[in-house]
């Protein structure tokens, strides 16, 4: 499962370099542009979303090893 989220987290990054090339920043209160920073906005709360869930499934499984070793010993 965290392949998928790497996976994910790469093509998110691809799109937010895109956003990053196409964003016009000598208007930037333009009408395209605030779709384009939608976009950006986007794309990071994705790679946010998947590094958070990649730290939280390390924490469980850590947890889950952690209880596994306790009830191996009573």
């Amino acid at each position: 499962m965290r392949k998928g989220r790497i996976v994910i987290m790469v093509i998110s990054g691809l799109i937010l370099i895109a956003f990053l090339v196409i964003f016009d920043y000598s208007n930037i209160k333009s009408r395209p542009n605030l779709g384009y920073l939608l976009g950006m906005l986007s794309a990071a709360f994705n790679i946010l979303a998947m590094i958070l869930s990649n730290r939280h499934e390390r924490k469980e499984q850590a947890k889950t090893k952690k209880m596994r070793f306790q009830s191996a010993f009573n």
